[in-house]
Order: structure tokens, then sequence, then C-alpha cells
């Protein structure tokens, strides 16, 4: 578990280490996290909700959990194809 942190520096460091950022949320408006993440280079898998679709690279339309899970499975393999 990744526990809060102040630091800006710490921050970017979590998000560039991901392969991706997953945000299953229906209910926010316009998140802040998915524009840190696509900010330090991590795309983002989430819904088409709340303004996600004007900064986000991968948008899922579904509500299942496996299509997530193939949505970040497909920038896996794209992030290991650019190797």
């Amino acid at each position: 578990m990744i526990g809060r942190t102040e630091s800006r520096e710490q921050l970017a460091a979590v998000y560039s280490a991901a392969d991706a950022f997953f945000n299953p949320t229906q209910e926010d408006n316009y998140p802040t996290v998915n524009l840190e993440a696509e900010a330090c280079g991590t795309p983002v898998v989430t819904y088409d909700t709340g303004g996600s679709a004007e900064s986000v690279g991968l948008i899922s339309d579904v509500v299942f959990v496996g299509d997530f899970a193939n949505a970040v499975k497909c920038i896996h393999s794209r992030q290991q194809d650019s190797l």
C-alpha cells in the first residue's frame, strides 16, 4: 500500500513507476489524479465520466473488471513492444 505523501517528487515517482493508473470512478468531476498520472507519462484507464475523455488515453465504456484488466494488459504490451 502506498501511504499519503506531501512530497510532489515522491508522488511523481510513484506515478512514474506504474505501468498504468487504474481509476474506476464513475462519479468524479474531472479527476485530478488522472491528470497527475498523465503528467508523469503514466497511461490512465478509466470510465468516460467527468471530463476524463478530454485528457485520458484509454477510456472504457463497460462495467466489467475483466475489461479494465484487458486494457491494462494492452498498455503493458505496448510498453514492452516499444523497448
